[in-house]
């Protein structure tokens, strides 16, 4: 059985806006090498980003740094579940999912959760870099512009469904019968 977490191709970011709000990478490699939209892309560093569009030898990445892109996260010393998106200025906002909280401090290593079904778990992301009112402020681990090369992995969601689809390994719990009114 193949591993669905395995990378589908090996590629170089070969160009990325910088200036401009939105925050998008050309990757060298296209459908041609199996790239995808929808893709979850990584460096040796950390997550990168999402592939948004495929040409036959190319492809268009949407970083982690840009507005649009949310992600479920983690804080890494205790698995605080948050939610982060890009500040369209190469930051990231990390915002906790228990709103009534900010326990993020200077130095706090976040990583993917595995949520949402693209990302899997455990892929670095960001290091907090200070508290904000309604969260922190986090710097990305991977810098796509000094990534020697660049994964295209398989969606995480494809070993969930595969899980879901081992009858086998999932034992069955017989459901309460109902109360008569």
């Amino acid at each position: 059985q193949e591993n669905p977490l395995q990378q589908i191709a090996v590629g170089r970011l070969i160009s990325s806006t910088a200036s401009s709000s939105r925050r998008i990478a050309t990757l060298s490699i296209g459908s041609i090498s199996g790239v995808e939209a929808g893709q979850p892309v990584r460096s040796p560093e950390g997550l990168i980003g999402r592939i948004i569009e495929t040409g036959p030898t190319t492809a268009r990445v949407l970083l982690i740094s840009d507005a649009d892109n949310v992600i479920p996260v983690m804080r890494t010393t205790d698995g605080l579940p948050a939610l982060a998106s890009g500040a369209g200025n190469g930051l990231i906002n990390i915002r906790p999912l228990d709103l009534g909280m900010n326990p993020f401090k200077r130095g706090d290593i976040i990583a993917t959760s595995g949520n949402g079904g693209l990302y899997p778990p455990n892929v670095p992301y960001a290091v907090v870099l200070r508290k904000a009112d309604d969260g922190a402020l986090a710097a990305p681990l991977a810098s796509p512009g000094n990534s020697p090369f660049i994964l295209v992995m398989r969606p995480y969601e494809a070993e969930a469904k595969a899980t879901l689809e081992t009858p086998a390994e999932t034992p069955m719990v017989p459901a309460k019968a109902s109360a008569k009114k």
